[in-house]
């Protein structure tokens, strides 16, 4: 990809000395992931691969997973696709707190 008419390398992706919120991401017992992911996921499909990741990293470490902007029934599909433990958005509106939990 070109950035500015420029290709670039990304150097130390995730560098774990480098990670401000490592320490974050190890103690806790959730990881809350961005409505962002959905809607990259919407504009560009190859990027749920970067998300069951994630997700397979959380649940490696004990950790439960929490994905935000579930707006609709294909969103909903893209939660259970990459195995995230709950959900949160406009297609639950009529809860406050996650209301679906993956099998």
């Amino acid at each position: 990809m070109d950035f500015y008419g420029l290709t670039y390398a990304y150097d130390d992706f995730l560098k774990p000395d480098q990670l401000f919120f490592k320490s974050l991401l190890e103690n806790g017992s959730y990881i809350k992931l961005d409505m962002d992911f959905v809607q990259t996921i919407r504009d560009d499909s190859a990027y749920i691969e970067f998300l069951k990741g994630v997700v397979k990293y959380a649940h490696l470490k004990g950790k439960k997973t929490i994905l935000e902007g579930v707006e609709n029934e294909e969103d909903l599909d893209v939660a259970q696709d990459v195995g995230v433990d709950y959900v949160q958005g406009y297609l639950f509106k009529e809860e406050f707190i996650t209301v679906w939990k993956n099998k």
